[in-house]
C-alpha cells in the first residue's frame, strides 16, 4: 500500500486549514478554516455555485514544528449540486484532531467506498507551493517513463525550481483515479526568508516510487 511508504512524511501531522481554487489557480485560492461555521459554509456554497466547474480542494496538515504536507483532489467531474454536497459532507466531518488517515476514510465514504491512495501514483511533479502555474512545474516521473528526472534535466527544462524562492518547492505524488488527487511534500529547507532546494529531500521522495 503506497500510502504507508509516505508515513514518514504524513504521520504525527493534523489538519490546520483548507484551501479551494478554481481552474488550478492556487495563487488565488480561497482559504477555509477547519470546522467552518454555518455562515462560512453558506458563503462557500454561494461561491461554489458561481465559480467555474473546475474546482479543487486541498487540506494542509502540520505538526508542532510546522513540518507540513497537503492532500488535494479535483472535483471537476461532479455536477454543481454534487460539488456542494461533497464539500459540505467533508468539511463538516473533519476536526483539528483529524489526520490524513481520518480524511481518507471520509473521502472514501463520499466516493461510495472507492479506495484511494492505495496504489502507486501515476506521476510525480515538482513545483512551488501556491505558485504551481505562475512559477511553472515539472513532471519528474510517470508510470510510462523508464527513468526519473535527474537534476541536470530540471536545470535544463525548469531551472527556476532549483533556485531559492519565497515558498517551498513541493514534490507531488498524483493519481488519476477514482478522481484526480495528490499529496504534496516539501523538498526545500528554509534559509532566512527564502526556501532552498534540498537535493537530499528530492532524492528521498523520488525513491518512494520504484521503476
Amino acid at each position: 500500500m503506497f500510502i504507508k511508504k509516505l508515513s514518514s512524511e504524513t504521520s504525527g501531522k493534523f489538519i490546520t486549514h483548507w484551501q479551494i481554487a478554481e481552474d488550478g489557480m492556487w495563487e488565488n485560492a480561497k482559504h477555509i478554516p477547519v470546522s467552518p461555521n454555518p455562515v462560512e459554509i453558506k458563503d462557500l456554497m454561494d461561491w461554489v455555485l458561481n465559480a467555474p466547474s473546475d474546482l479543487a480542494l486541498e487540506a494542509f496538515f502540520s505538526d508542532k514544528h510546522e513540518n507540513f504536507f497537503f492532500y488535494g483532489l479535483r472535483i471537476k467531474a461532479m455536477p454543481k449540486k454534487e460539488q456542494q454536497l461533497f464539500l459540505i459532507s467533508v468539511l463538516n466531518r473533519v476536526s483539528k484532531e483529524s489526520s490524513l488517515d481520518d480524511l481518507i476514510m471520509i473521502i472514501e465514504k463520499n466516493l461510495k467506498g472507492m479506495p484511494i491512495l492505495k496504489s502507486s501514483p501515476d506521476l510525480m511533479e515538482l513545483g512551488a507551493e501556491g505558485f504551481w502555474k505562475s512559477y511553472g512545474s515539472y513532471v519528474v516521473w510517470t508510470k510510462e517513463q523508464k527513468s526519473k528526472a535527474e537534476i541536470k534535466d530540471i536545470e535544463c527544462d525548469a531551472p527556476q525550481l532549483l533556485k531559492p524562492f519565497e515558498r517551498s518547492m513541493i514534490m507531488e505524488f498524483a493519481w488519476h483515479h477514482p478522481i484526480p488527487m495528490w499529496i504534496g511534500c516539501p523538498i526545500s529547507k528554509k534559509k532566512g526568508q527564502l526556501y532552498e532546494f534540498s537535493l537530499d529531500r528530492y532524492n528521498k521522495l523520488l525513491n518512494f516510487v520504484s521503476l
